[in-house]
């Protein structure tokens, strides 16, 4: 009897790792994104004393990246352009990512680009006014280099 319990619970451990192995194998195969613990948070600081501010939560999305801002002081019901600029706040270059435009203080975009590749010190994001006025900043960060 002591040998059909001990077979009996070595067949219920084979059973469960397999389920767990299965299970994981096809949560990922369903398109479930791996996302590491590597997240960057950048401090979007207000400029042209617009008074916005907030933070730009960037991770690491397979070769792409995650960018959610979340802005403080941001209008009501006007949509925010934001852009992930070459350069720095003092020094913007051309936007380089599209970001999803700010809508009552928060965006979310996953932009083709590996976290590794932006964090050079060498880019920054960008909030806008609105579309109509581009061409004023409200808000800025810079990534920092890794």
């Amino acid at each position: 009897m002591r040998n059909f319990n001990s077979l009996n619970i070595i067949v219920w451990l084979v059973v469960g790792v397999f389920m767990l192995v299965v299970s994981f194998t096809y949560t990922k195969a369903a398109g479930e994104e791996a996302v590491t613990s590597e997240t960057v948070t950048v401090e979007l600081k207000a400029v042209n004393n617009s008074g916005v501010s907030g933070k730009a939560t960037l991770t690491p999305v397979d070769n792409n990246t995650k960018v959610v801002i979340n802005l403080t002081g941001a209008p009501e019901g006007i949509a925010q352009p934001a852009h992930i600029h070459q350069g720095t706040c003092e020094n913007l270059g051309e936007p380089k990512y599209p970001l999803e435009a700010v809508k009552n203080g928060g965006s979310e975009t996953t932009v083709d680009v590996k976290l590794s590749d932006i964090m050079t010190g060498d880019f920054a994001i960008n909030v806008h006014k609105s579309e109509k006025e581009i061409s004023t900043y409200v808000a800025c960060g810079e990534i920092p280099k890794s």
